[in-house]
């Protein structure tokens, strides 16, 4: 997970509504379409192929310095796939000994960057501009347990000046459209739900207006408010304390304290992100709980019982054979008038690993939905209406009682 500190976790509220319909472009909008894979989505800079991760919590875009990388990770680290890699050209390079501005940002993670700004040409998904703003940084600090990313960021915070930049600064969506690129202040991300790598995979595409089809279930619209000039533009609903549900749905007797919660809360909607993070103490205790009931009732022994999971530094992990017998989680989206039933399956929330599950759900001091949210649904952003749209991904609808 990267993101600025600016993603304090305030953005949209949300209206809901649900329809019989389904999620595909308007074909005849200004759009730029671009393959996602483990998070990374590949653009062209001055030339050169860059990875960047897909990151709603973040607006701009921005590479690393490639000669202070390698000097770093070693000579030919910038090959490594995800390296986030550009090199600035010789006869225009970067300095970060004060001879142009330098500006410092900050990520959850404790990641600092010190960065530049560079004007050049972008080639993206076959489109193509001539003049395009983007951060050239690196990192001053990165801790051991955390992964240095370039950023191609999604969010559209209502006022840039917030935040160190200089002022003429715009978000990638909004550089898009004055350049042409694209026709629309909004993004299409259509997400595998076979893939168990960390962070998403799938299609992205910028500058669409989904339409009506008759033959799909559960499209979900709901719609954005900002409410100040403080927003940050980020994705976020309000939600239904969590619920533990069984796989035909039914609510699962006996919640934990974790699940007690009688209040609605905010949450994040993060496609940087690579799990799912509540600020629900025992969280994980819960779920354990409810696995142990469930093999019982199957017939497991005790030995078989506690043999088949266990718990190592905040995380969960469990025996491929009893992935099946985990619950479901389920939550609402919520407003002032209307809720619909949001599900998460355990193929959604845990990556597959050889022969061991690892649970991607964590307690946190922050409440965000990440790569588990976005397996189970694809999701449309229209900054231009306020809206967004939910798409439930190769599930019939989980009625929950």
């Amino acid at each position: 997970m990267s993101k600025s500190l600016a993603a304090a976790l305030v953005g949209a509220t949300m209206s809901v509504s649900c329809r019989a319909s389904g999620l595909q472009s308007n074909a005849s909008a200004k759009t730029v379409t671009v393959p996602v894979k483990d998070g990374l989505v590949t653009i062209n800079l001055d030339g050169q192929d860059v990875d960047l991760l897909l990151d709603s919590a973040d607006f701009e875009m921005n590479v690393l310095d490639g000669h202070w990388y390698e000097g770093k990770y070693g000579q030919g680290a910038c090959k490594r796939r995800g390296s986030g890699c550009y090199f600035c050209p010789e006869e225009k390079p970067c300095h970060f000994d004060g001879k142009e501005p330098v500006y410092k940002v900050s990520y959850v993670g404790n990641t600092r960057m010190e960065s530049i700004y560079r004007n050049g040409s972008l080639s993206l998904g076959g489109h193509d501009t001539t003049d395009i703003l983007f951060r050239v940084s690196r990192a001053t600090h990165v801790d051991e347990d955390s992964s240095l990313y370039g950023i191609f960021g999604l969010g559209m915070p209502k006022n840039l000046q917030m935040f160190s930049v200089p002022p003429n600064v715009k978000d990638v969506l909004e550089s898009l459209v004055d350049n042409d690129i694209i026709g629309r202040l909004s993004y299409t991300l259509r997400t595998n739900t076979t893939q168990s790598s960390d962070l998403i995979s799938g299609e992205l595409t910028l500058g669409d207006t989904p339409v009506v089809e008759s033959n799909a279930t559960n499209y979900i619209v709901t719609y954005m408010a900002n409410k100040s000039d403080t927003d940050l533009g980020y994705v976020q609903a309000s939600i239904s304390p969590l619920r533990l549900f069984d796989a035909e749905g039914h609510l699962l007797r006996e919640q934990g304290p974790a699940l007690g919660r009688p209040e609605s809360y905010s949450i994040h909607i993060d496609t940087g992100a690579n799990a799912i993070f509540l600020a629900q103490a025992g969280l994980l205790d819960d779920i354990q709980s409810k696995l142990q009931l469930r093999l019982i009732r199957e017939g497991y022994t005790y030995e078989e019982v506690i043999g088949s999971y266990w718990r190592r530094q905040n995380y969960m992990y469990v025996k491929e054979d009893v992935v099946s017998f985990l619950p479901v989680l389920g939550f609402q989206l919520t407003d002032e008038h209307e809720s619909v039933w949001i599900k998460i399956l355990p193929q959604h929330y845990c990556n597959e690993g050889a022969g061991v599950w690892v649970i991607k759900v964590r307690e946190a001091r922050f409440n965000i939905l990440g790569t588990p949210f976005l397996r189970a649904y694809s999701i449309h952003v229209d900054f231009t209406d306020l809206k967004l749209a939910l798409f439930q991904n190769g599930e019939p609808p989980l009625m929950m009682t």
